[in-house]
């Protein structure tokens, strides 16, 4: 019998058995499905989306910085998620974010270095709540939502621009801006809007223009103040608050 080689095949085993089990106890593998969703004007479009879960946010924490670090790419919410710790999206490309109908995500943060999409489905009812940190794009990163529900407990804020074209958005802050650029523009297109503050301005492009307008009847914009030395409705559109009416130009005291 050969001993030496009996020895090396039980250890090859054993190392293979292992592995397995490791990977069987640590490792989440995400799925990856075809999903639909919202384009910005409108239409269904499909994509293939990694499946965003509780554990895979979890085995991406990275204790030095005290948040997780996923890459950028395609992802869709599909059912109940709660995290009490931010979530950082890293890709050159930029990140999607598909809320499924009916799913929930409920996070500490969303920091993407690198610019972000949040689309709806067909019912517009997957939601993400993010509480204490607020969305924060890094940099000049744009963010844009097309379609769901979208709140934030601390702001949405970027250094490059904001859109809105659909669904519903709402920010509260205890401090600083409700909605806010630095450096871009903020155009609303369409959707319920409401962006308040406790300090600061609702809605503020210090550097940068706001255009206002609104696609449904269903739709409308609520701020509890402005700020921007360029502020309009969008080209053809007028708006109205109940009791005026505003179109072109305007100055943000009127809005």
């Amino acid at each position: 019998m050969n001993t030496k080689r009996t020895k090396r095949i039980f250890i090859v085993r054993a190392a293979t058995m292992l592995l397995m089990m490791l990977l069987t106890s640590t490792t989440v593998w995400a799925d990856q499905v075809s999903v639909s969703y919202i384009e910005a004007d409108g239409t269904t479009g499909t994509a293939t989306a990694t499946v965003l879960t509780e554990e895979m946010i979890e085995q991406a924490y990275d204790s030095t910085n005290k948040l997780s670090e996923l890459p950028g790419g395609w992802y869709v919410v599909s059912s109940e998620i709660n995290y009490d710790k931010p979530l950082d999206f890293k890709n050159e490309t930029g990140t999607h974010l598909i809320l499924a109908d009916d799913a929930k995500m409920t996070i500490s943060g969303i920091y993407p270095e690198n610019d972000i999409t949040i689309y709806g489905q067909s019912n517009g009812t997957g939601t993400i709540e993010v509480q204490s940190s607020g969305i924060y794009a890094y940099d000049n990163y744009n963010i844009t939502i097309n379609d769901g529900v979208v709140k934030s407990g601390h702001g949405i804020r970027t250094n490059g621009n904001i859109t809105i074209n659909g669904g519903v958005v709402k920010t509260n802050s205890d401090s600083g801006h409700g909605i806010s650029t630095k450096n871009g523009n903020i155009t609303i297109n369409g959707g319920k809007v409401t962006a308040t503050t406790n300090e600061g301005f609702g809605i503020c492009a210090e550097n940068g223009k706001i255009t206002l307008g609104c696609i449904k009847n269903t739709d409308y914009i609520f701020s509890s103040s402005y700020s921007s030395n360029n502020i309009s409705i969008a080209s053809g559109q007028t708006l109205i608050d109940g009791t005026r009416t505003y179109k072109g130009q305007i100055v943000a005291s009127d809005a």
